[in-house]
């Protein structure tokens, strides 16, 4: 199964996105079924390796970036995200400001446990396999702040317990501004197989049809569920 986020409008954030908790069709729990929010946290990756790209890349006009977890990281029983965040480093300019953020998330299979190099388009988003999308957050203005700053999701993700995660981050602010926002990351090694990001920039507009680049450094995340 391929799902294009970029072409299809029922789930790519603009006005008239699709708002439910579930993807008509799709698997996973229906409407309404997924289990109660418990109030706790989860942290994913303790890395203290500053870097700009994520979840969005500043120095560009638009971007998209997508971070796979693992369900070996999330853990297993079915979970109701409200909240996520990344590690904010102590290296960011203060007051800077993404606009119109937009995030997604979605079930893919356990046995996709890493991002293929220039194999995904984020930039239209044809990821095999995908299920269960769900644009959670958006649009919005983000402020990176030092350590976590979790956002609360406009729709929650009901995790399933047995597949990994995607969380696809678009950056559609559409100017370029001066200084940084910087995010704790964890160093993965250099094994492609382990390369669980990848990232896309490009000025005057939104990056479509072209391969992104994976990475080794993983950005820390907390979830809320």
């Amino acid at each position: 199964m391929t799902i294009n986020f970029n072409n299809n409008k029922a789930y790519s954030g603009v006005s008239g996105a699709y708002s439910g908790k579930r993807r008509p069709g799709g698997g996973g729990p229906a409407p309404g079924a997924c289990v109660a929010a418990q109030g706790l946290d989860l942290d994913v990756g303790t890395g203290t390796n500053n870097n700009s790209r994520f979840p969005a890349y500043g120095l560009y006009d638009y971007g998209a970036s997508i971070t796979l977890l693992r369900q070996s990281d999330i853990g297993a029983g079915e979970k109701r995200i409200t909240g996520i965040g990344v590690e904010g480093s102590n290296s960011f300019t203060p007051g800077y400001t993404f606009d119109n953020q937009t995030v997604i998330m979605a079930h893919i299979p356990a046995a996709t446990t890493a991002i293929p190099g220039g194999q995904w388009d984020i930039s239209g988003s044809n990821i095999p396999g995908v299920s269960d999308i769900t644009t959670v957050l958006g649009p919005f203005t983000y402020t990176p702040l030092q350590g976590y700053n979790v956002l609360t999701l406009d729709n929650f993700f009901c995790y399933n317990g047995v597949d990994n995660i995607v969380i696809i981050w678009e950056n559609r602010d559409g100017s370029w501004q001066s200084g940084y926002g910087a995010t704790e990351t964890t160093y993965v090694g250099s094994n492609s197989a382990n390369f669980r990001v990848g990232y896309r920039v490009q000025d005057n507009s939104y990056p479509t049809g072209q391969t992104f680049q994976n990475y080794n450094f993983v950005p820390n995340w907390r979830l809320e569920y």
